[in-house]
């Protein structure tokens, strides 16, 4: 019950876009002793403009020269409930000897896709440089998505033009998680999704050539990230099918790709990211390390 409510916390008050949603930062909801394994886990606030909304946390790695891990938040229009939860995440990062941060999305719900990635770019800029002033290493991070954060994920992975005009190096993207990616193939979102979603999305992405511009599945041409994990629900043939369309596009594009399935939404809540009874553990342990070349799971 305890994990449980945490972890419906966590979800809304991260995930979710809106800014009553997100007067909580991140430390002041995950303890440093969730997960019943005490850790002498540093959470830190950080700023990346002058905004109330331009604000993260970062969560230290046990050794120096971690990689970083970065949770991305959704477009703020996308409104749809979340399957995972991010409260056994950090634990098992920090265990893994990754460090960990996350930030806020620009609250605009009408912001077209190109400057709402603009902005997730400038998030991640910020991240890299909180990273090396704590001497992780920003030259290694890993994109991490659920849901319609996954297309926040994807988008940053497959267009180089937003991170590199934020000053971030194309290169320093080793790997992307996506766990139940929405919007991945967009078009062929909006014939599977209902009426609400579709206005939702036409917020942001208007017309025809705004869907072509925000759909990784139709921006997945080199360059690309060059590691990719999906999570994908079994018997829910939206989640496999964004999961499918967008793999197929990056593997013809050169990338590393590997979906897995999960069995539904009840398990993917029960076992959430890095809880000891996900049977996804070994897996995601494995792409970590082969993403950030670091050949082991530990530093």
């Amino acid at each position: 019950m305890h994990r449980t409510f945490l972890t419906s916390l966590c979800v809304a008050a991260i995930l979710c876009f809106g800014p009553a949603a997100q007067a909580q930062d991140f430390h002041d909801i995950i303890r440093p002793d969730f997960g019943d394994a005490p850790r002498p886990f540093r959470f830190e606030r950080f700023s990346y403009g002058t905004k109330a909304w331009q604000r993260g946390s970062i969560i230290a790695a046990k050794l120096p020269d971690a990689p970083v891990v970065i949770a991305l938040p959704p477009h703020p229009a996308m409104t749809e409930a979340y399957v995972y939860g991010y409260s056994w995440f950090p634990t098992f990062l920090y265990d893994h000897g990754y460090a960990y941060a996350t930030f806020r999305a620009p609250p605009t719900r009408s912001a077209p896709g190109d400057e709402f990635a603009s902005g997730l770019a400038e998030g991640v800029a910020e991240v890299v440089r909180q990273a090396r002033e704590r001497g992780f290493d920003g030259s290694r991070l890993i994109l991490v998505g659920d849901g319609w954060s996954g297309l926040s994920a994807a988008l940053l992975a497959n267009d180089p033009k937003y991170l590199e005009q934020a000053g971030v190096p194309f290169s320093t993207i080793k790997g992307v998680l996506i766990l139940d990616g929405k919007g991945l193939d967009l078009a062929g979102e909006l014939g599977r999704v209902s009426d609400f979603t579709r206005k939702q999305i036409g917020r942001w992405a208007p017309t025809p050539e705004a869907v072509r511009n925000g759909s990784p599945t139709d921006q997945a041409a080199a360059p690309n990230a060059p590691h990719f994990l999906f999570q994908a629900l079994r018997n829910n043939g939206r989640s496999a099918a964004n999961a499918a369309a967008l793999a197929e596009a990056l593997r013809q594009a050169g990338a590393d790709v590997e979906i897995r399935t999960v069995s539904d939404a009840q398990e993917a809540r029960d076992t959430d990211l890095g809880n000891p009874r996900s049977q996804e553990n070994d897996a995601l342990v494995g792409f970590l390390a082969r993403a950030t070349g670091r050949g082991t799971a530990t530093n």
